[in-house]
């Protein structure tokens, strides 16, 4: 039998972190919650980014990946381990319980659809923007997470079997644009960093340094007009990376499900198969799940700071 799939169910769901992580800390602009006629649209996205991060985070992460890992791992440790009782533990009915938790945040993601056109329409209602402009300013905003991006680890198979912990960090960056640091954005999706502690902090490098100056003279160039449809378009851009069908959120989604399906599988095999490879197959994947543990971080940057060092 084929090993089990750890790298997977992993980077999925470190994918999954990073673009869930800024979609659900995302500020709509005062343009919108200023207003009371959007005061619906200003609840249900609240209500949206709490229950969304609450069933990725603490359902899904939690609850059906880390904590049933776990659970295998120490029946194995204690000589509890039969398929029965592991099966017991993945499945709710016939369908495994983690594949389940991604249907429902999968769901609840698509859910946010109609929030997503009814912004896009606000977007298009405001008038005397200059798009160049904006363009200018949402192309360095593209550029910045580039710079940022490669600074991001991936989980290989090598580090993951000469480790005995590794910590996946998801950092976000809120950049404060402007002379007093008041315009604060959540411009930035998660960056995963790996390491054997929590690594909280992104560096900034000389090219992000040049950029965020570049940042900060394109957000001071824009008019109010440009800069309301500045931020929509940003807030936009970050609901369409975990809404869109094609786009890495829900194909983590689905590449998760499938891993996790398979694994699930092993405690259906027939007893002699289960016995042959089955349970030395799963107890192997176990113990390789257990040695990664998840967490966040939120990393703030004043334009106007870095750009005058």
């Amino acid at each position: 039998m084929a090993p089990l799939p750890v790298i997977p169910i992993l980077q999925s769901v470190m994918t999954a972190q990073s673009y869930l992580r800024a979609a659900t800390n995302a500020s709509l602009p005062p343009v919108i919650t200023g207003q009371g006629q959007y005061g619906p649209l200003v609840t249900s996205f609240v209500d949206w980014q709490e229950e969304l991060w609450t069933q990725f985070w603490e359902g899904l992460v939690d609850t059906g990946v880390v904590a049933a890992a776990a659970e295998v791992n120490t029946l194995f440790h204690s000589n509890l381990a039969d398929a029965g009782v592991i099966n017991g533990l993945l499945y709710d009915d016939d369908i495994p319980i983690a594949v389940a938790q991604c249907n429902d945040v999968a769901n609840l993601i698509t859910s946010a659809q109609p929030m997503l056109e009814q912004l896009e329409e606000i977007a298009a209602s405001i008038e005397g923007a200059d798009q160049a402009k904006v363009d200018a300013y949402t192309a360095l905003v593209a550029q910045l997470q580039d710079q940022f991006n490669a600074q991001e680890d991936k989980l290989t198979q090598d580090a993951l079997d000469s480790a005995t912990e590794i910590v996946s960090t998801a950092i976000d960056v809120g950049i404060a644009i402007g002379s007093e640091g008041e315009d604060t954005t959540q411009l930035i999706e998660g960056v995963i960093k790996l390491g054997t502690t929590a690594i909280d902090e992104l560096a900034l490098t000389a090219a992000i340094k040049e950029t965020l100056g570049q940042l900060e003279d394109a957000w001071a160039a824009l008019d109010q007009a440009s800069a309301d449809l500045a931020q929509i378009t940003h807030c936009c851009k970050q609901l369409k990376t975990v809404t869109d069908q094609t786009a890495a959120t829900l194909t983590a989604l689905d590449t998760l499900s499938t891993a996790w399906n398979s694994v699930a599988a092993t405690t259906t095999l027939p007893a002699d198969q289960w016995e042959s490879e089955g349970c030395a197959a799963l107890r192997q994947w176990a113990a390789q799940m257990v040695k990664l543990s998840f967490g966040n971080a939120t990393q703030r940057v004043t334009t106007s700071t870095v750009s005058a060092a």
